[in-house]
């Protein structure tokens, strides 16, 4: 149980780092849109947001549906007390893009500048604890977007 428990303590830090580099990745297109549309418009920024937010919202409910399995597969064998893992399971889950959405307002805040960026992070940070706790009930929705053998539940 102390190894599960410092194990999905091990992914909060290994997702932020990840996480900062592959979500700002997969928000590119979006972000690119925005600055560089033919108008700065309010259909630019509405549709980089879109982009952005389905894009990071897809890669982290994919973390979101590693860390699930993995605390599944600690309390089914072992039977240990389920409430504590899946406490730090749910932390290990919402943390990382909880300090990445932070970091981000803080630097719109400082710089002024209205990003589509952040606006996506806060849909995915909503995303990602909905998600959370829908892949932790009904454990088979995972199966509809993610179809390889890893993530069956």
């Amino acid at each position: 149980m102390l190894l599960c428990l410092i194990t999905l303590c091990v992914y909060i830090l290994i997702a932020y780092f990840i996480c900062v580099i592959l979500l700002a990745f997969v928000s590119l297109p979006g972000s690119y849109l925005e600055k560089h549309g033919k108008k700065h418009s309010k259909k630019n920024y509405i549709l980089a947001v879109i982009i952005s937010s389905v894009a990071q919202t897809y890669l982290y409910l994919t973390y979101i549906a590693f860390v699930v399995h993995n605390a599944y597969s600690v309390i089914k064998p072992q039977r240990i007390e389920s409430i504590l893992v899946w406490g730090v399971a749910f932390l290990s889950s919402v943390l990382p893009i909880f300090f990445i959405l932070k970091k981000h307002m803080l630097w719109e805040k400082e710089t002024g500048n209205k990003d589509s960026m952040v606006t996506a992070f806060k849909i995915t940070m909503i995303a990602a604890v909905a998600g959370f706790f829908i892949f932790t009930v009904n454990p088979s929705v995972v199966n509809i977007f993610w179809s390889h053998s890893f993530f069956k539940l």
